[in-house]
């Protein structure tokens, strides 16, 4: 649909006065007098025009939602080519986005429930295994002292708290799955989004800040909501490195599978918290084109890490309905 005044997508100043200045012909590009903003006019008129075949975000139903969801994360995983191709006037939803990130991450969360069962169950098995070959050595009496060892995987009472944790994991967290690499990854995840509100409270909060960057804050919330809330998939990577660290230790605890992925894990890690600060980077310099110095940019990151003690603040705000959902859980014998 054409909009009825055409605004500057970066300041929201009308372009109405530009265009009644055109006589013989529509340029392509131009100027936004108000905050110096290159503006492709085509756009600017009809928003609706631009649709990218790879974004989540102008996806047209949840089947969509999924196809798009490889190419979508491929192109966010270097944010200067997210903002070169993702512009101001590029039509977006946070509530398509926020759709799609939670049924990303539900479809994670059964693949990885399903993970950690099997692993489990694999585990137990072998261990009843090698306690079998034991007892078959012993005596009559000391087969029946040894016999409790044996965990019987039929039996309800294994597979309700193995389900049980394996689907509640990192919120509920027993002796089945002790690496914690899912609670840790919970932890940075966090930190990321403790990072993006501070990124965020910097741009709006700021008078000087605001009158400098002539930006629209919708732009700014839109970047928060998708950069504070992404790394939160790095949750179900650790799940299943929780299982990869379970399944290692049917060779030895130590082999080279576990050092492999404890190199996983830090790179992991040390890649969230890069990303974070080269998205909001990337998004001031290329997406919104405001014109920051290289040294504006580092105060501004060195300043981000503020939102330690908001990521801080918000797991202590979660704690009661993560001890709510432990309590829960062993009211149902998980």
């Amino acid at each position: 649909m054409v909009s009825p005044s055409p605004i500057c997508p970066k300041c929201a100043y009308d372009q109405s006065g530009q265009i009644a200045t055109w006589k013989t012909k529509c340029p392509t590009q131009g100027t936004c007098p108000e905050c110096g903003y290159t503006l492709s006019w085509p756009d600017i008129i009809d928003p609706s025009r631009i649709q990218l075949p790879w974004f989540v975000e102008h996806a047209k139903s949840k089947r969509q939602l999924l196809t798009r969801t490889l190419p979508t994360l491929w192109i966010l995983l270097f944010p200067n080519r997210y903002w070169k191709r993702v512009t101001m006037e590029t039509p977006r939803s946070i509530k398509r986005y926020l759709l799609w990130l939670t049924l990303l991450i539900l479809i994670l969360h059964i693949l990885t429930t399903a993970t950690l069962i099997a692993v489990n169950y694999g585990f137990t098995h072998q261990n009843n295994a090698r306690t079998n070959q034991l007892i078959s050595q012993l005596t009559p009496e000391q087969q029946k002292q040894y016999a409790f060892r044996l965990t019987d995987l039929t039996s309800i009472d294994y597979w309700r708290p193995t389900i049980g944790e394996a689907f509640l994991l990192p919120l509920v967290h027993r002796s089945n799955f002790e690496e914690g690499v899912a609670q840790g990854m919970a932890m940075f995840a966090t930190l990321c989004l403790g990072i993006s509100i501070i990124w965020f409270l910097l741009f709006c909060t700021f008078q000087t800040t605001r009158n400098r960057s002539k930006l629209r804050m919708i732009h700014v919330l839109r970047a928060t909501v998708v950069a504070g809330f992404l790394p939160f998939l790095s949750i179900e990577l650790g799940r299943f490195l929780d299982a990869a660290y379970l399944l290692s230790t049917y060779w030895n605890p130590i082999s080279r599978l576990s050092i492999l992925l404890y190199s996983v894990v830090f790179v992991c890690i040390l890649w969230m918290v890069i990303w974070q600060q080269w998205f909001w980077i990337a998004a001031t310099r290329i997406g919104w084109q405001v014109k920051a110095k290289w040294w504006e940019l580092i105060l501004v990151t060195t300043a981000s890490f503020l939102g330690i003690p908001i990521a801080v603040l918000i797991m202590i705000a979660f704690k009661p309905i993560r001890i709510a959902i432990d309590h829960f859980a062993v009211w149902i014998g998980i």
